[in-house]
């Protein structure tokens, strides 16, 4: 009698179905841990970035200008694209005379968005002794999924500190500054 070594085709099947299985929660897992570090990424980066213009203006006693910019020239409130920091003397958002710019974050938030909601219009201007220009302010990322877990805010209050906002309830949901569910423009 002839001895066959391999395996049959239902084996074969099954084994190949189980690792198609066990890829797709692997997957899964994977791309919702990229959503939570991509969001934590850009709110401790803004964080990081809104001490540094602090930093800026204190060191160099000038005001600094925090806008959202598409092609690190520009403040063009494209949030989502990148975060340009500049030196701003007259406080218009436009780079002219002797303002120059200090940092460019870029972000390429594709499936995501930023935005910006304070009173200072659509930048933020930290005045030479630190503080913001205008009162508190807020930055929004959301992701167009509109997944509420992956929400994050940072908010900047009238001293020009900013913060990042927390899950202080348990539910796995970020709350904004008044302690609801943070929403999404």
């Amino acid at each position: 009698m002839r001895r066959s070594y391999g395996f049959t085709l239902i084996e074969l099947l099954v084994t190949i179905t189980l690792a198609i299985i066990l890829c797709s929660f692997a997957f899964s897992s994977f791309t919702s841990l990229l959503k939570r570090l991509e969001a934590r990424n850009v709110a401790y980066g803004l964080q990081a970035l809104v001490s540094a213009s602090r930093n800026h203006a204190l060191q160099l006693h000038q005001a600094i200008t925090i806008c959202g910019s598409s092609d690190t020239l520009h403040c063009d409130n494209n949030w989502s694209r990148g975060v340009l920091l500049m030196v701003d003397g007259n406080r218009n958002g436009v780079l002219e005379g002797n303002d120059r710019i200090l940092q460019f974050v870029e972000f390429n938030l594709d499936q995501a968005k930023l935005t910006w909601r304070g009173f200072s219009g659509n930048r933020v201007t930290i005045e030479s002794f630190g503080t913001s220009f205008a009162s508190n302010g807020t930055f929004t990322y959301c992701r167009t999924d509109d997944d509420p877990i992956y929400r994050r805010q940072v908010i900047i209050n009238r001293s020009g500190r900013a913060r990042v906002s927390h899950d202080t309830n348990g539910d796995g949901i970020d709350e904004d500054s008044n302690g609801n569910p943070i929403s999404c423009p």
